[in-house]
């Protein structure tokens, strides 16, 4: 009788070891003990308008696919397969955060509680305790780097629609920046902010901001002013000051072959060629023209002659925010004397 009891003891002991620290054996896994999908390690944020894309590195194994979070709610989920997300009808002139997490689908069990009348993952006191369930949830890795936009357009003042603005960065060089922008109807006068500082206030419709920091990011609102009154203002233009870009020319049979590879995230790229200007110890480009517009990391000028020795310069999209790649020429041959 004795060894019978013993036995007992010891099977009854083994389970409680058991169910102890290997919860899954009693049937009620948490979601919480489940193991977590991989952290999605890179974002990428491209926007044109009032859409944005998405797209993001793979996580390996672990998930059954991502969920995209804007503004910190959950927006959408995609199959493991997906690596890319496109959000649109986005309002004008806002702003928008994404990050993405991704998720692994498992089953939780829960109770319902008989005094509050609600289903629960904490098992209830007994007398309230009523029948449990499993339910099917996920468990989320951590989120990755949070990327924001602002979707293109003016954000008017007072009066919805109003008035507009259209704000634009017309060139760009280390230290300095010029920027115009549309009349609007009524305005006495224009103020120009820079990361949130006032500037200062014109009548004109153009403005040349200088003694900046080369390489270095500014966003520039724009406000249209009848007295105190504020009528309409843009959302923030972002504009970089010349950056690396590691353009690189030469001539080819067909022309000069123009290839680049810019630091950071372009999605498009404007191509122009001018005249090559010494300025003191300034180099500028002068009488350009836009001569072509791409997605590539290259282009062939195939208007450029075996005599001719042009000045480039590529201006460089990611959505709204404009960078300017510096100076590129085709230096002319020096002169030999006889």
């Amino acid at each position: 009788m004795k060894n019978i009891i013993k036995r007992t003891l010891a099977i009854t002991l083994a389970f409680a070891v058991a169910f102890t620290f290997f919860p899954a054996l009693s049937g009620g896994l948490d979601a919480h003990a489940a193991s977590k999908p991989a952290k999605v390690t890179k974002l990428n944020l491209a926007w044109k308008g009032q859409t944005s894309t998405l797209t993001w590195s793979k996580v390996k194994k672990n998930l059954n696919g991502y969920t995209v979070f804007r503004n910190g709610t959950a927006i959408a989920s995609v199959g493991k397969g997906t690596l890319t997300f496109k959000d649109s009808n986005l309002e004008t002139g806002t702003t928008y955060s994404y990050y993405v997490k991704a998720f692994k689908n498992t089953k939780q069990k829960q109770w319902f509680n008989k005094k509050t009348g609600k289903w629960q993952k904490k098992k209830p006191a007994k007398k309230y305790r009523g029948k449990s369930k499993k339910v099917k949830v996920k468990v989320y890795g951590k989120a990755s780097p949070t990327l924001k936009c602002i979707t293109s357009g003016s954000k008017p003042s007072g009066n919805e629609g109003a008035y507009s603005i259209n704000v634009k960065c017309d060139k760009v060089e280390q230290t300095s920046l010029s920027l115009s922008w549309s009349s609007v109807q009524g305005a006495t006068s224009y103020e120009v902010w820079r990361n949130g500082g006032y500037v200062t206030t014109t009548t004109s419709l153009s403005f040349k901001d200088e003694n900046l920091t080369k390489d270095t990011e500014y966003v520039y609102v724009i406000k249209a002013k009848k007295g105190s009154d504020t009528l309409v203002e843009n959302n923030g233009l972002r504009v970089f000051t010349s950056f690396n870009t590691n353009l690189d020319i030469q001539r080819v049979n067909s022309g000069i072959k123009l290839t680049w590879n810019p630091d950071g995230i372009v999605t498009r790229f404007e191509i122009y060629k001018g005249d090559l200007v010494n300025e003191g110890e300034k180099n500028t480009i002068k009488n350009e023209i836009k001569i072509g517009d791409t997605t590539e990391l290259s282009f062939v000028d195939e208007t450029a002659g075996p005599d001719d020795y042009p000045c480039y310069m590529i201006k460089m999209y990611r959505g709204d925010t404009l960078r300017i790649s510096p100076l590129k020429w085709i230096s002319e041959p020096k002169s030999t004397g006889n």
